[in-house]
């Protein structure tokens, strides 16, 4: 099974989001974003000031992806593990699926 050490990345406060929270038009501009992903980055970004994160990752051979639909467990140095397996799927042109990239991310590790 081939593996690669993935890369955690940081997210940095948006210089865009200079909003007050009470302005309803607020909520369509992150609060945080992410630098530029290479394939095998994961990071957690806060879209929202009021609400969780969403961890987000770019397997890979993949594309980047949220992984919003998974558990996620954080390891005291910062990698992650994630639950249950990452499943890519793109249109076949045809109105189905076809699989683009299946594996893991485990203590910040990917296997597929």
């Amino acid at each position: 099974m081939p593996e690669q050490v993935g890369r955690r990345v940081y997210a940095i406060p948006n210089p865009h989001h200079d909003c007050h929270p009470d302005d309803p038009d607020c909520g369509c501009v992150p609060v945080e974003v992410l630098p530029p992903m290479a394939p095998g980055d994961y990071g957690l970004v806060r879209y929202h000031a009021d609400r969780p994160g969403v961890w987000e990752c770019y397997p890979p051979g993949g594309t980047l992806g949220s992984l919003a639909a998974h558990e996620i467990t954080e390891h005291e140095d910062g990698t992650i593990t994630v639950s249950p397996s990452i499943l890519e799927r793109v249109g076949d042109g045809q109105g189905g699926w076809v699989e683009k990239w299946h594996g893991h991310l485990i203590a910040g590790v990917w296997r597929w």
